[in-house]
């Protein structure tokens, strides 16, 4: 195992009957940074999660885990004991764990998640973005090396996922972080690698902007014009362009031989007496890369 990892998982494979639901999955988890976990309904993303948590056997492969590894859990439903107060149910989530050496303080976790302000309350007074908070810092009761959430952002109003965010960050400094969620724009922000599982088996591993080349995701650039006869658009098409009309302005996308599909329309355009007041690119995001990479996957079945 490398020194570099907590967690190696090679060639996954998990059957149920009449079902393969994990193919082969290879994935490794780092020491450090927060890595994004995606995949549809029906991957095997949760599968998968309770194999890292050992909460379930697989069929084949090998998982070998850092000798010290410890780990803290946000499952989508935190378990909180709502009638309780969130200092004395933190301390009694400590004790649960009978861990002695190198844990946090009480006022350690409830400084690093947030939580000073609603100490004394009762949890079941807080909000849901509070209550997200409890749970992470139950996690982290113990100073786990890894931490493990699963939708730590689903059903929150945007300002509590900005919180919730600031907390990951924060506590990625101290902590590795596997996340699961389907929340692709907030994920981006926030993991410096992802990994995507598409019909049990990982399609990509790494860095977003590393497999955003490796896919060669579909540039896209909105236009403006001063005027426009879309049937002197049509060409676009027999060059791999495609373009629809949103109000008055266009989106084109596709693959070009230029550095920038930007260069290629403008040359379009001008070849074709077509005006413009602007174009701009639009910047390829995770749903870009996670689009492609499921539909290429179904469409190998169809």
């Amino acid at each position: 195992m490398s020194d570099n990892n907590l967690v190696e998982l090679s060639d996954i494979r998990k059957t149920f009957p009449g079902k393969d639901v994990l193919k082969g999955v290879n994935l490794t988890i780092g020491r450090k940074g927060v890595l994004g976990f995606l995949g549809p309904n029906g991957a095997g993303k949760s599968t998968l999660m309770k194999i890292i948590l050992e909460e379930q056997e697989y069929t084949g492969g090998s998982l070998v885990k850092d000798s010290e590894l410890t780990i803290g859990y946000l499952p989508e439903e935190p378990a909180l004991y709502r009638h309780m107060c969130v200092r004395p149910f933190l301390k009694f989530v400590q004790e649960i764990y009978q861990v002695e050496e190198n844990i946090y303080s009480i006022e350690e976790v409830i400084e690093k998640c947030g939580l000073k302000e609603v100490a004394h309350q009762r949890i079941e007074n807080l909000s849901k973005g509070y209550k997200q908070k409890v749970g992470i810092a139950a996690a982290i009761c113990h100073n786990p090396k890894l931490l493990v959430l699963d939708e730590p952002l689903v059903g929150l109003d945007p300002h509590a996922i900005i919180q919730i965010k600031d907390v990951i960050k924060d506590l990625s400094k101290d902590h590795t972080i596997f996340i699961s969620s389907h929340q692709l724009s907030d994920l981006a922000s926030i993991c410096d690698d992802i990994a995507i599982l598409n019909e049990g088996i990982i399609v990509a591993h790494g860095p977003i902007g590393d497999i955003e080349k490796q896919l060669e995701v579909d540039q896209r650039v909105e236009v403006e014009f001063e005027s426009v006869d879309e049937n002197k658009l049509q060409g676009l098409k027999e060059m791999g362009i495609s373009f629809i009309k949103k109000n008055d302005l266009y989106e084109f996308s596709g693959q070009t031989q230029d550095s920038d599909l930007r260069i290629t329309l403008s040359k379009y355009f001008a070849q074709n007496d077509l005006a413009i007041l602007s174009q701009q690119n639009i910047k390829v995001g995770l749903e870009d890369i996670f689009k492609k990479l499921t539909a290429k996957k179904e469409g190998t079945h169809e």
